[in-house]
């Protein structure tokens, strides 16, 4: 395209305020870095791009040119990885944002490539899939939603100061910005977990080397040799891969060498052998329809509607979890209590009789008076004794009771 056709095909689709997804551009973004002893290095980007082409060719999207570098500095160690710093990535993101902002998109959506591990932590909201690109998009959106905050008030401030007024009635011209992970839909995630269950892995994973067979079949690597031993190293060593923090972007990133050592081969917990270009077809297929109902509610606003939903659930099931932790403690707390303060009444014997008959008077009917009263007061301790005890499980019962039917009226809501 040219940019006269870009200018055109913007103010059209602006002005009829469509929400077909003609009024948005899609930018693929991957990495160039290894994807284990039979994916190709230029996965990332190669299956982020057939995604995204998919889903302007359903639904009139303009395609940008894809980012093909991203963050991969923790597959250093393997040739032909390329990455860029954090502090460069976040930029690049922020600038192609702000860059087609300015051209007048209204919706700028980012489909990623990079794979289910997370390198780089998120801190600047939820991830909505996994991958080295993740974590530092999220603080380039932040960068880029400061800065239009900032050129705002900034303008407001101009407005007010020539006595023109807040804002010069102009409208927000600033686009929304979105990340998605195409293999994070629900119809490609649930395909993947059917047709590979627990293998699917964190990186190098069969679904996304089955994509890159599908759309580049020559270059399917069929007679490489996995070795089990490489996935069983990370098991071995257990917890977590180490991590230092960029000094640039205080992003939480993983160690070279560490992360060599636990995945020797390049895969995380995967087996890209199961992986076929027929599979890929249908992955692929799965992640355009995924994608494609992704832009639609980015669109419509409707994505900010189920992110809300879901994040009043998460709240409710955390509250919820939070009481019933506390609701067990007490019920612990009072159980403990319970049997430490209660104190059945000594069982009378015969010593008591016999004190009792001694103080009746000396006589044998005093005796036997005694005596009787003696029983009659042991039979009465013990009616108490049992009495308090079946008082006190009555009690335990009721709160059990209680508590159960606490949890049935909590437990929908949870869910």
């Amino acid at each position: 395209m040219t940019w006269m056709e870009v200018e055109t095909r913007v103010k059209r689709d602006t002005a009829e305020a469509t929400q077909t997804g003609k009024a948005a551009v899609i930018v693929p973004v991957g990495a160039t870095e290894q994807h284990g002893p039979n994916g190709l290095i230029g996965t990332d980007h190669m299956t982020a791009e057939a995604v995204a082409r998919g889903v302007c060719e359903m639904t009139g999207a303009i395609l940008a040119p894809t980012i093909n570098y991203g963050m991969s500095h923790h597959h250093e160690s393997f040739p032909g990885t390329v990455t860029l710093r954090p502090a460069t990535f976040v930029a690049v993101v922020r600038d192609v944002a702000a860059s087609l902002s300015g051209a007048g998109f209204t919706h700028v959506l980012f489909v990623n490539g990079t794979s289910r591990s997370q390198p780089y932590r998120v801190v600047f909201g939820r991830c909505p899939g996994h991958g080295g690109n993740v974590g530092p998009a999220f603080k380039a959106f932040a960068d880029f939603a400061a800065e239009k905050q900032q050129a705002r008030e900034m303008e407001e401030e101009e407005a007010e100061s020539s006595g023109g007024g807040g804002g010069g009635g102009g409208g927000d011209s600033t686009a929304r910005v979105k990340l998605i992970s195409w293999y994070a839909g629900r119809e490609s995630s649930t395909l993947a977990k059917e047709l590979y269950g627990g293998e699917v892995g964190q990186h190098a994973t069969p679904d996304e080397v089955a994509v890159t067979q599908h759309l580049f079949p020559e270059s399917v690597k069929s007679g490489v040799e996995l070795d089990p031993a490489a996935i069983q190293v990370a098991k071995d060593l257990g917890g977590m891969t180490k991590r230092i923090k960029d000094a640039e972007t205080g992003l939480s990133v993983m160690d070279v060498q560490d992360f060599r050592r636990r995945f020797p081969d390049g895969r995380m917990f995967s087996n890209p052998a199961l992986a076929t270009p027929e599979h890929g077809r249908r992955l692929l297929e799965a992640a355009v329809r995924d994608a494609t109902d992704a832009l639609g509610k980015f669109l419509s606003g409707q994505d900010v509607v189920e992110e809300d939903e879901a994040k009043a659930k998460r709240a409710a099931a955390m509250a919820a979890a939070a009481a019933a932790a506390e609701g067990a403690a007490a019920a612990e707390g009072k159980k403990k209590a319970g049997k430490t303060s209660f104190t059945p009444r000594a069982r009378w014997g015969d010593d008591d009789d016999s004190s009792g008959g001694s103080g009746g008077g000396g006589g044998g009917g005093g005796g036997r008076s005694g005596s009787g009263r003696g029983r009659g007061r042991r039979r009465g301790g013990e009616g108490s004794s049992s009495g308090g005890v079946r008082q006190a499980a009555a009690r335990r019962a009721g709160g059990e009771t209680t508590r159960a039917a606490a949890a049935v009226v909590t437990g929908p809501a949870v869910r």
